[in-house]
């Protein structure tokens, strides 16, 4: 199944698979949807009342390495699932708590696992450490806006949250440094932020748009998808075997492994030279 994002986000995706499933078996919608596109409508005259740095493209500064080479070859780089037990989440929290300096928020598993991915990723393609990173956290806006928006909303209402941090400074510093410029991005989210990225985007839209604020080293994306209920839809010969991203050497998504509870499969992307040290970097870190 394939959708366009401008229409819809990863939640309403759900929600329409699972309305089309009830309606093949004859059941009421137990999430009927709300289409009113207009009150996310931007505000006459826009008022950017912020900075919207996701937006802005990122100057590579990391020369070419055996690691860095290939990552804008599809067919150069490899895709793997790296699933993370319990015991491997726990010891990243517990990195995140005893070794940071100064006072820091209790991390969820969400948190721990996306400063880690970001950091060992960013070792692994052995970055310039003058090269800017930044960390794209998807997050579903449906709740920060004030009022929040109606259930069953039918559109795209995701954010990208934007961390930065020098490539120097992410791998020399402890997790929790990581940690915290995640805490930070996704705390910054609420309605008057929201509101201004509706506005700059509808104040961009008349203008040619730069896609490069995707590419590069520096760039990714992460998306949890563990609270989407792909696998449990049924159209009436019982719920999917399996369900599963379309792999992308830019976007990594979290998942739950379909089998062990409390475990994650986190899908990544990556060249080969660079997929063989990220691999080394989990077991070092996280299973030593």
């Amino acid at each position: 199944i394939s959708f366009n994002h401008v229409l819809v986000d990863g939640q309403a995706a759900v929600e329409f698979i699972v309305s089309w499933a009830e309606t093949a078996r004859g059941l009421p919608l137990s999430v009927p949807p709300f289409i009113n596109r207009t009150i996310l409508e931007a505000r006459i005259p826009p008022k950017i009342e912020f900075l919207h740095p996701e937006f802005i493209p990122i100057e590579d500064k990391s020369s070419p390495s055996p690691s860095t080479t290939t990552i804008n070859n599809k067919d150069d780089t490899v895709s793997k699932y790296i699933k993370f037990t319990p015991q491997m989440i726990q010891t990243a929290k517990s990195k995140t708590t005893h070794e940071s300096t100064s006072p820091i928020k209790p991390c969820s598993t969400f948190e721990a696992l996306a400063a880690f991915v970001w950091r060992a990723r960013t070792r692994a393609l052995e970055m310039n450490p003058n090269q800017l990173t930044r960390i794209l956290l998807v997050v579903n806006t449906r709740g920060k806006f004030s009022p929040p928006l109606p259930k069953g909303y039918f559109g795209n209402a995701i954010k990208f949250a934007p961390a930065h941090s020098l490539a120097g400074k992410l791998v020399k510093k402890p997790l929790s440094y990581a940690v915290a410029r995640i805490q930070e991005a996704v705390r910054s989210v609420n309605d008057k932020v929201l509101r201004s990225t509706i506005d700059y985007l509808e104040a961009a839209a008349t203008k040619t748009g730069d896609q490069r604020r995707f590419d590069g080293y520096g760039v990714i994306t992460v998306s949890q998808w563990s609270g989407l209920s792909f696998s449990t839809t049924d159209f009436g010969w019982g719920e999917p075997f399996l369900s599963e991203p379309v792999e992308s050497e830019r976007t990594i998504v979290f998942l739950r492994h379909p089998t062990e509870k409390g475990s994650f499969n986190v899908l990544v992307g990556l060249p080969v030279p660079a997929m063989e040290r990220f691999e080394e970097l989990v077991q070092e870190e996280l299973c030593g």
